[in-house]
């Protein structure tokens, strides 16, 4: 099925493969969640919104939110723009950059979820407790025993909680642009 699709749309795929179930090669497909944004969200007449133009992780439960976040600013930049070609462009970059703070805490969700043995040790209210915090991007940097207390501790004292919130987007900055580089 997926040949056939591929050949279908070899023109707007542009050589690229489809992805379905089955070729992301692991055991167990939430296991190993494979985020997709592509460059390109449009052609001609043809427009990607939602999973089609990129996906986040089903455990922040963002996808027809974004879906939908998605299909209003294609209707606003319809409206607002007199041509389609400058339309769609604009619909792109707009959902392209709003789209970044949903896929960082959909990726540290994911990350959470993919490294449970990490977590399953832990007595279970600190186990839920760090499931709550999964979408930090300190956490994954952290042994889990230390961000526990270290969160316990922020809540109690706004220094701790401002360098917490300071920290983390940097060292995730970091890490996503040594994974890159790679």
């Amino acid at each position: 099925a997926l040949a056939l699709l591929e050949g279908l749309f070899a023109g707007v795929l542009d050589g690229h493969r489809l992805t379905g179930r089955g070729t992301g090669g692991a055991g167990s497909p939430w296991l190993a969640f494979r985020t997709l944004t592509n460059r390109t969200w449009y052609r001609d007449n043809l427009v990607l919104l939602g999973d089609a133009a990129h996906t986040t992780h089903y455990s922040v439960g963002a996808g027809t939110t974004l879906a939908l976040q998605d299909a209003i600013c294609l209707a606003g930049a319809l409206r607002t723009h007199p041509g389609l070609p400058q339309a769609l462009a604009a619909y792109q970059h707009e959902r392209q950059a709003a789209l970044l703070p949903a896929q960082s805490a959909a990726r540290h969700s994911a990350q959470w979820y993919e490294n449970l043995p990490r977590y399953i040790h832990l007595p279970p209210h600190r186990m839920f407790a760090l499931l709550g915090q999964r979408h930090s991007p300190l956490l994954p940097y952290v042994p889990p025993q230390l961000y526990y207390g270290l969160d316990k501790a922020a809540g109690r004292l706004t220094a701790l909680r401002r360098l917490k919130r300071w920290l983390g987007p940097r060292l995730a900055r970091t890490a996503q642009a040594r994974s890159l580089s790679r």
